[in-house]
């Protein structure tokens, strides 16, 4: 075991991997956070039938450096 002084590794085995995780997911549409409209009428957006979407997962050792992503490809049909 090792008694280790780096940032909280107290008493973690020199053998073990310690990974970050992050994931992110990325759309290919635009998103609508406001738009103007007559009083009392509601706005008509037009919606187009395929919405690709792609998935990002991701993490690096922090021991080593050692960074790995993965890509997921996910669709969204309406």
């Amino acid at each position: 075991m090792s008694t280790g002084t780096r940032h909280g590794e107290k008493n973690i085995s020199d053998d073990l991997v310690l990974l970050y995780e992050d994931e992110s997911h990325i759309r290919d549409d635009q998103t609508l956070r406001a738009t103007w409209s007559v009083k009392g009428k509601q706005k008509q957006i037009p919606m187009y039938g395929h919405h690709a979407m792609v998935s990002l997962f991701s993490c690096v050792n922090i021991r080593n450096g050692e960074f790995l992503c993965i890509e997921r490809q996910l669709e969204n049909r309406i």
